[in-house]
């Protein structure tokens, strides 16, 4: 095989890789853009410029944002670390046949890693969703025990 001809068939793996990593990097700063906006608020805030119920409405908008965008970060990484690991596994797999490694071989393994991106992702999206589900049941059962624990406080 041509160094050309190599080149441009991993060019399609690491295409891939360089616009996962651009995604996540702008996913980092639009976060670290909203991080800024409730930093502005907590000074309006503190310096008595914000109406507080003002101040409930924006603070759950901007942690929501918060929370979904860093979902999307996770999920990003998660994707790119499976990716990696799946590389790494696939060339060591290559190199281990020597010199008995065919180009049918190499085109087959670029192939799979392109089919294994659409089906991490659906994977990725599933583990997600039901870690939310979960996290979300485990804070409605802290806020309950909270509650009681304040209600017999109160009556004690």
């Amino acid at each position: 095989m041509r160094k050309k001809d190599f080149d441009a068939l991993m060019e399609t793996v690491l295409a891939k890789r360089r616009e996962r990593e651009t995604k996540t990097r702008q996913q980092l700063e639009t976060i670290w853009q909203e991080e800024g906006e409730m930093i502005l608020i907590l000074k309006k805030v503190l310096t008595g410029n914000c109406n507080p119920v003002d101040f409930e409405i924006m603070k759950r908008d901007i942690l929501l944002r918060l929370r979904e965008r860093e979902k999307e970060v996770a999920k990003s990484l998660m994707k790119f670390q499976l990716e990696q690991e799946e590389l790494i596994a696939a060339l060591k797999n290559l190199l281990s046949k020597g010199e008995e490694v065919r180009i049918k071989d190499l085109k087959s393994v670029v192939k799979t890693l392109g089919n294994r991106d659409r089906e991490s992702s659906d994977e990725i999206d599933r583990i997600l969703d039901e870690f939310d589900r979960i996290r979300r049941e485990v804070a409605a059962q802290w806020e309950g025990v909270f509650s009681f624990y304040d209600k017999t406080a109160w009556q004690g």
